[in-house]
């Protein structure tokens, strides 16, 4: 995942109300799950969505 994605992906994670659930942003990337959780592991995903 390039720089701009990454980005993308950060927002899609803080938008909980139409994205909420990961798999929801999983889905719309179109990546694999192993993929997503290497570049955002659970801690980082709890940092974006408490803001």
């Amino acid at each position: 995942m390039d720089e701009t994605r990454i980005r993308l992906t950060e927002a899609m994670i803080r938008d909980t109300v139409n994205y909420p659930f990961i798999s929801d942003v999983i889905r719309q990337l179109e990546i694999g799950r192993s993929a997503f959780y290497r570049y955002f592991p659970p801690e980082r995903i709890h940092e974006l969505r408490e803001g």
